[in-house]
């Protein structure tokens, strides 16, 4: 499906064209659902646990404050949105490569080494590990930078269907920027 035309795509593209494109869009969609709960929850609990530079020390700091306990317990909580959204985003990029998009922006990101390790956190996520704390979950995560990638992709992403949809920026993908 290249962009070689300035035109929106819902505007010339054949109908089962157009199909695949709304759903590459559903599953964006529900991938910014999943990370407008992350962020949230985040946003709502994060607090004392900032200070924290590990893991670790926030469960220990945990330990001794009820409070701050219960604030680990709830940003813990949001993992499973996080998880959810780089799963969803992983979905939208097989598919924007199946579909034969091109954007200059998107796809200068897509070549980034995130991709894999982005994968692999999906894999980790949604087939069965016997380990509570796969380290494919974890390499994502603890890569400098992977957040600020992924957030960028998720922006190209917006930009790139509010045109070629045509939505209005109240509508559609980014609402949880």
């Amino acid at each position: 499906m290249p962009d070689a035309d300035s035109r929106p795509l819902v505007d010339w593209l054949s109908p089962s064209k157009r199909q695949a494109l709304f759903s590459l869009f559903r599953y964006f969609e529900w991938a910014d659902d999943m990370r407008r709960q992350y962020l949230q929850l985040l946003s709502n609990n994060l607090g004392q646990l900032r200070s924290a530079t590990t893991v670790e020390q926030a469960l220990e700091r945990a330990k001794a404050d009820i409070a701050l306990r219960q604030r680990t317990i709830a940003v813990l909580y949001a993992f499973p949105y996080m998880s959810y959204y780089y799963g969803g985003m992983y979905v939208v990029i097989r598919g924007w490569g199946r579909l034969q998009c091109q954007d200059p922006e998107i796809d200068d990101l897509l070549r980034s080494p995130f991709v894999r390790t982005l994968r692999e956190h999906r894999n980790a996520s949604f087939h069965f590990s016997p380990e509570y704390f796969d380290s494919r979950m974890q390499a994502f995560v603890n890569e400098p930078d992977s957040e600020v990638w992924l957030g960028d992709l998720h922006a190209a992403f917006a930009r790139w269907f509010r045109f070629h949809l045509k939505l209005r920026p109240h509508q559609g993908p980014g609402r949880s920027e």
